[in-house]
Order: C-alpha cells, then structure tokens, then sequence
C-alpha cells in the first residue's frame, strides 16, 4: 500500500514531464504552443498576449517552479520533519547541549568527575527549565493535549533525573507535566549562549 502511494505522489511530476514533452517536440511554430494546445481542447478564441512566443517560456517556468514546489510539499518536508522533529524530548535536548558542551572544551564548567552520568546532564535541565527564550511542550495530566508550559508553572517546578518530565514537590501527585520537549530551535539558542561562553573562555 505504501508503494502505491508512492507511485501516485508521483501522477503529477508525470504529468509536468508530459508539459515539458509537449513544448518540446514537434515542429518549430510561428506562434506559441500554448495557443495551439489551447485550441487543441477546444479554446480556439485567445488574448493576444497568448499567442505570442513568449508565453511559451512563462508556462515552462511556472510548470518547473510548481513541479520544484510539489517535489518539496510531498518529499522533502516530511521527510525533514521526520528526521528533524520541531519538538525534541527533554532528556535528549540535555543530552543534546552536554554533548556541544564537551565539544568546545566547556564540560568541566558545568560537571564534576565524581557526578553520575544522570547529574552530569542536570545543567542542562534546569537551564532548558529556567531560560525565559526557550519554549517547553508538555502534557498536563490528566490532559493528553500537548501545550506550552508556561513560565508560572516552569518557576515552581523541577526536571525529573531520566524521564521526560515535570515535578513538584508540593503537589498530592508529583509528576505535573509528561512527554516534556524542548523546540529544536530553542536548543540551537542555547547552543549559540554556549559558543559565546566559549570564545569568552579563550
């Protein structure tokens, strides 16, 4: 089923082939091959402007510019947003920000020897938690809608060490917040605070 789907994205970039197939061949004509196939389907009365060579050029260039435009709605895209998900799972976003940070000589400023790999990526949590430029997503329980955290709520909580998740430490149930996510552009924020910090260090 899956490739059939497959088969039928690709119906239309056939179709602009058989465009660009049609504008291509046959004999050279004194006016435009838009105007001929126009009359072919039965459009016999046309503008002026239609007919001139010219027209030809524009609709090549508007099938090709469609054509680059449907190959990046149907292909690229999702597969961006697959591989490249907006939202990244918080533990992996600290994981994300320990690793840039060892990566430009910064990890004895935020970590110790003696810590556990889970407390080494405690910097991280509560820098994502306490940044007022970087949007947390999260699921209120008992809600199952994802939604923004709001920065009331982040001051009164606290990162759980290996889950995904928000607590409180006043609350009849702890965990306030599941599948917690950082945007993927609030960490290269970050990122961009930690290369700062490191040109500052040198």
């Amino acid at each position: 089923m899956a490739k059939i789907l497959q088969m039928l994205k690709a119906l239309p970039l056939l179709a602009w082939g058989a465009l660009v197939w049609a504008f291509e061949t046959g004999p050279e004509e004194i006016g435009s091959k838009t105007s001929h196939w126009a009359k072919w389907f039965g459009y016999p009365d046309l503008p002026g402007y239609i007919l001139t060579k010219s027209t030809d050029a524009y609709v090549l260039a508007g099938g090709i510019f469609l054509a680059v435009l449907y190959v990046l709605l149907v292909w690229v895209w999702p597969w961006w947003r697959k591989n490249y998900p907006r939202l990244v799972p918080f533990q992996e976003a600290a994981l994300i920000g320990f690793e840039q940070a060892e990566h430009l000589g910064l990890e004895e400023l935020i970590s110790e020897v003696h810590q556990s790999l889970n407390d080494k990526l405690e910097w991280f949590r509560y820098a994502f938690l306490v940044d007022e430029n970087i949007r947390l997503y999260g699921r209120k329980l008992p809600s199952r809608r994802l939604r923004q955290i709001s920065l009331q709520d982040r001051r009164h909580l606290k990162p759980h060490n290996t889950r995904n998740e928000l607590r409180s430490e006043f609350a009849s149930n702890p965990t306030v917040y599941t599948d917690v996510a950082v945007t993927r552009g609030g960490i290269r924020r970050y990122i961009r605070k930690l290369r700062r910090l490191s040109r500052a260090k040198l």
